[in-house]
């Protein structure tokens, strides 16, 4: 016991030496971003000068960023950076403290610390992966269209527009959904629209590349007064205005709507539940270990024993009879056709069947025949009444309706009115299940094998020390 006692005292003093080298190196970078501005001007300046340079060329030659304060731009990412490593050094100095000095409430007070940041973590990454659309995707979205009210276009030198112009630029983008952001706000107007570039549709900074004179600055930005360029369409192959998503002929379809997280629901529930239930088991480790109560180690040995035994039988029950299994799934995904809209549906089963269908280059559950007198596929102006498969089941998504009938079949052309004459170019007879599967366990093994390895090994080591805890402290001291 002396030496894993020890041995987990150098571990927690190492890790926490670490952490307080992380916490350091955070503080001093916040401190040269906030506070340092030379050494901050390189990281944006290849950006930013060609910015300069051409608004020199289009506006003004005396027109110059030398004055430009980039602390201003990430003042509020320094004092983050600088809080969270105080934060941080903070927790690990405790942990150190309390490993070094043996200090039971420091210790204790270290890992309720722990608990409510690894907490917090999980709730974040569920908040970025499970919903985006909903809470940070959003927020930010709303927090970016509030900073355009200030833009003064591609000449301006205050801090707002100057990030404006270089995050357009950079990330190929036009307003924070798109150029109609700007419409109702005129003030960039009035720097954009300067010798002679009049009469604008977007900002220039909106541009796929910055243009050199006014014709140039139309072509890409627009004019209102010039017909050749008063219509997005006519600018978009040189703009980025927006991203259209034309689906066949329809080019209204969007995905704006689409609620992600409703597709990962279950796994994310799943996900939640198994942290939770880990975190219990690993806090009940840690303070068996940590106070040296038997009772605890017993329970904890006992958990992590059924446990073992439930990952073994499902281990063995994958890989030596997994029909089991197959025909769950196989069940499943057939029930889940009946909700099938066909490739415009925007529902949560349609899209992620039209994933499924392209990812793994396959039709259905077990074949086409599946979607017969199934969901409304057929109802839909893409998928229509005379398809005999989804069009999602093409090798390829076709870009027209010729090329959707070669592939998805069409019962009046008596050129593809077979599934044998579609065959070539359809996925129509690859079953999803056998697909996923092959893709999800068969393809992995090289990647399972070594991780199920290594967890099998680290749950036999903790069963043993938690044994090891009880015995030494069952013998000497009783169960408490």
């Amino acid at each position: 016991m002396g030496l894993l006692t020890f041995a987990g005292r150098i571990i927690l003093v190492v890790l926490n030496i670490f952490f307080l080298i992380a916490a350091l190196a955070l503080i001093v970078v916040g401190f040269i971003i906030k506070f340092a501005n030379q050494y901050v001007q390189p990281l944006v300046q290849d950006a930013l000068t060609l910015i300069e340079s051409k608004t020199k060329t289009l506006y003004d030659s005396s027109y110059s960023l030398g004055n430009f304060e980039y602390t201003e731009v990430l003042n509020d990412l320094a004092i983050a950076m600088i809080v969270a490593g105080v934060v941080l050094g903070a927790v690990a100095l405790v942990g150190c403290i309390g490993a070094c000095c043996n200090l039971t409430t420091l210790a204790l007070v270290y890992a309720i610390v722990l608990i409510a940041i690894f907490l917090a973590q999980v709730t974040l990454i569920i908040l970025v992966y499970a919903v985006p659309g909903k809470v940070l995707k959003k927020y930010i979205n709303e927090q970016l269209v509030t900073t355009l009210d200030g833009y003064q276009g591609l000449k301006a030198t205050d801090t707002k527009s100057i990030g404006w112009n270089y995050a357009m630029q950079q990330f190929d983008c036009c307003g924070a959904n798109d150029y109609t952001d700007f419409t109702s706000r005129t003030t960039w107007k009035a720097y954009d629209e300067t010798n002679g570039i009049t009469d604008l549709i977007t900002p220039v900074a909106c541009c796929k590349t910055l243009p050199e004179d006014s014709t140039a600055a139309a072509k890409c930005a627009g004019k209102n007064s010039d017909t050749n360029y008063d219509s997005t369409s006519e600018i978009q192959s040189e703009s980025n205005l927006f991203t259209s998503s034309d689906l066949l002929s329809d080019s209204s379809f969007n995905l704006d709507d689409f609620d992600y997280s409703a597709l990962v629901s279950d796994l994310a529930i799943a996900m939640i539940c198994v942290g939770f239930a880990l975190l219990a088991v690993s806090f009940l480790g840690c303070f068996s270990a940590c106070c040296n109560i038997s009772t605890l180690a017993l329970v904890y040995a006992i958990i992590l024993i059924a446990l073992f035994l439930g990952q073994v039988v499902l281990i063995i029950l994958i890989y030596a009879s997994p029909d089991t299994f197959k025909t769950h799934l196989n069940s499943k995904l057939v029930d889940s056709i009946d909700k099938y809209e066909g490739l415009r549906g925007t529902t949560t089963t349609s899209m992620g069947w039209n994933f499924a269908m392209q990812q793994y280059s396959c039709c259905g559950a077990n074949n086409y025949a599946d979607f017969e007198n199934r969901g409304t596929w057929k109802t839909s102006s893409t998928d229509g009444v005379n398809n005999l498969t989804p069009t999602t089941c093409c090798k390829t998504l076709p870009s027209d309706t010729s090329g959707k009938s070669a592939c998805a079949g069409d019962a009046t052309d008596t050129s593809y009115d077979t599934t044998a004459e579609i065959e070539s170019l359809s996925n129509l007879n690859n079953g999803c299940t056998d697909a996923l599967w092959k893709s999800v366990i068969n393809d992995q093994n090289a990647k399972y094998i070594p991780v199920i390895k290594f967890c099998l090994g680290a749950q036999l080591a903790l069963i043993i020390f938690a044994i090891l805890i009880f015995k030494d402290r069952g013998i000497t001291g009783g169960l408490i």
